[in-house]
């Protein structure tokens, strides 16, 4: 059965790869062109950038998406693209889903230029279904290779590997792509990166990066101990967060922009890509445009990562539904006890202050929320940004725009 449903995807891969297979829609051109005018404004101040979405589970995804990343790429140039994982809804409708999201992404990955993420529903049902539909490597390497370009690097000692990464000497940076569904156990995708992938990734794709170089860390699982028991995977973001020169950590899974920390480092989730997501939320500082609806530019999600020059600033430019985002790479240094101004990008409308998942202190919340922040354990935030150091660890501090955007800095307390 596996070897028919692979046999039909590859014909209607090898059919949708010579033809274009979306128009935009008249109803997104103005707003793209906007976005665009926007972006080119952050590439004049980038070392690099490139388009991030997740989660399509296609076909609850209302189909723009590749229409709309060609679009971009006409007005901004072709950059790095990459799909964070879950393309396609579970089994049974899984083959169907994947062949038809294919198309989108061979229309996207024509120059060259895309990487595809593994996330828990690709190639195989979810953990919660009594008879998940599970390929083997080869299989799942027969399906996902065709959307990753060449110029990615995999594990040399693994006929299939779905972990590797890419440079982008443009921007001196190395962008490392984990696989955060690799262990199989009991025929069920077992949330977690295994001992050989891992040590691939520290002694090979880290290990070899160029010493000025910076790392950008991608996943479809986050980093976060309620989410998987693979002690190789935990050992991962221990020690991701004792390397400098590590920039940020991006994933999806959860269908919601949610924030975080692994450290001093910054754990980025992205909201879904797909129609039946609402941008649900558990973090009571985000602001939301509404429901998505077809036939508006709200019903896609998508992300143009922008790196500044000096690797300080990360924006997140939303298109679509949700908000931007920028991140303040590199943590102030305080004591507890001090308090500090926080400095924001432009007038607040409000301040909140939260602890970085990671912290060596507090009890987590009870209300759902205890895998990302807690209550203010380890610091206060008054109404005019004053930070009030109270304990060792890893406070978040959020500014909430109007329109919006949150700017996000991180501060390291020490006693």
């Amino acid at each position: 059965m596996k070897k028919y449903l692979i046999s039909i995807f590859s014909l209607v891969l090898a059919l949708s790869c010579t033809r274009e297979v979306q128009n935009l829609p008249d109803y997104y051109v103005d707003y793209l062109d906007t976005i665009c005018v926007q972006i080119n404004e952050l590439k004049a101040n980038e070392a690099d950038g490139f388009i991030f979405w997740t989660d399509p589970h296609y076909p609850e995804n209302a189909g723009n998406t590749a229409a709309i990343i060609d679009h971009i790429q006409k007005k901004i140039g072709n950059c790095l693209l990459f799909i964070g994982g879950d393309a396609t809804k579970n089994a049974p409708s899984m083959d169907e889903g994947l062949a038809a999201y294919s198309a989108q992404l061979s229309q996207v990955g024509r120059n060259g230029n895309l990487f595809a993420l593994r996330g828990n529903h690709d190639f195989t049902s979810s953990t919660r279904d009594a008879a998940p539909q599970t390929m083997s490597a080869e299989q799942v390497d027969s399906i996902l290779s065709p959307f990753i370009s060449p110029k990615a690097v995999f594990d040399t000692s693994e006929n299939h590997p779905t972990w590797y990464y890419v440079d982008s000497p443009r921007g001196k940076i190395r962008y490392i792509v984990f696989d955060s569904s690799d262990t199989i156990k009991n025929d069920k995708i077992r949330y977690g990166m295994s001992e050989k992938q891992v040590n691939w990734i520290f002694d090979t794709a880290i290990a070899t990066a160029p010493k000025d170089w910076k790392i950008l860390i991608l996943s479809h699982i986050p980093f976060a101990p309620d989410h998987t028991d693979v002690p190789s995977h935990l050992d991962a973001a221990s020690r991701i967060a004792d390397i400098d020169n590590v920039l940020l950590c991006i994933s999806g899974h959860r269908h919601s922009d949610m924030e975080s920390g692994i450290g001093r480092v910054f754990q980025v989730l992205t909201a879904a890509d797909c129609l039946i997501d609402v941008g649900r939320t558990l973090c009571p500082y985000s602001q939301w445009a509404g429901k998505k609806v077809a036939g508006t530019v709200n019903e896609q999600t998508l992300d143009y990562v922008s790196i500044s020059k000096d690797y300080t600033t990360i924006t997140m430019k939303r298109i679509g539904y949700g908000h931007d985002r920028i991140f303040n790479i590199v943590p102030k240094k305080a004591k507890v006890g001090d308090v500090l101004e926080i400095k924001a990008s432009a007038s607040p409308v409000k301040w909140f202050a939260f602890d970085a998942q990671g912290n060596k202190t507090g009890e987590y919340r009870e209300d759902g929320l205890r895998e990302y922040f807690t209550s203010h354990l380890n610091a206060s935030i008054s109404e005019e940004g004053h930070l009030t150091c109270l304990k060792e660890g890893y406070p978040i501090v959020v500014a909430l725009y109007e329109d919006g955007t949150k700017e996000y800095s991180m501060i390291q307390t020490i006693n």
